[in-house]
């Protein structure tokens, strides 16, 4: 086959494709106001799992964030009430508040998913960063500081914290968690790579 008659063909194909839709999507639907989209795929997806309790905690989020806070509190309330002994649950509240700068009603869900999971680094190390970067660094620094109690030899955990401070500008918050993750590591030129490039890149996401 030769190129152009290839290249011909995935024409084709494509355009064959764009000119597909899911049954019963309109094909307009993403040009729609995001708010609309956002609440339209929260509610499809909400009625195939209504009793997920950290699906509703997502849900909650993107009502929360589409403004409708009524349907965010019902939302968050049932995920709470079908997870209220699982810590992952509470600690997508508290993320889905910190997106508002909601520090009160965050705190309250991320004191909770500590509580039933006090030793759990997967639980609290993104609280930390979480909280850092919603602009709230003490009470970052306070989850991170359980998380490192509970797995000091996780050099990426605290990278990542240390990222999260130097994005927020607190340089001197980076450097300590930086020393803890360089800490028995003299010899690992990986940890000291991925630590300059936190620095060049201004501790923006890799």
């Amino acid at each position: 086959m030769n190129e152009h008659r290839l290249a011909l063909l995935l024409l084709l194909g494509g355009t064959a494709l764009l000119g597909q839709t899911a049954p019963g999507l309109d094909p307009g639907f993403f040009l729609k106001d995001p708010k609309t989209i956002m609440v339209v795929c929260a509610d499809k997806a909400r009625a195939q799992r209504p009793d997920d309790s950290r699906m509703l905690a997502e849900f909650g989020r993107i009502y929360l964030a589409a403004g409708l806070k009524d349907r965010a509190l019902e939302a968050f309330q049932r995920a709470a009430r079908l997870g209220k002994r699982d810590a992952a649950t509470h600690a997508l509240i508290a993320k889905a508040w910190l997106a508002q700068g909601a520090k009160a009603e965050a705190m309250a869900e991320a004191k909770q998913a500590a509580g039933l999971a006090p030793r759990n680094e997967a639980i609290l190390g993104p609280l930390g960063v979480q909280f850092t970067d919603a602009g709230f660094p003490v009470e970052g620094n306070g989850f991170m500081e359980k998380a490192y109690a509970a797995a000091p030899t996780d050099w990426e955990m605290t990278v990542e914290f240390g990222r999260a401070c130097l994005r927020n500008k607190n340089p001197d918050l980076a450097a300590v968690w930086f020393r803890h993750a360089l800490t028995g590591r003299a010899g690992d030129e990986k940890v000291y790579k991925i630590v300059g490039l936190a620095y060049a890149d201004r501790g923006a996401r890799p």
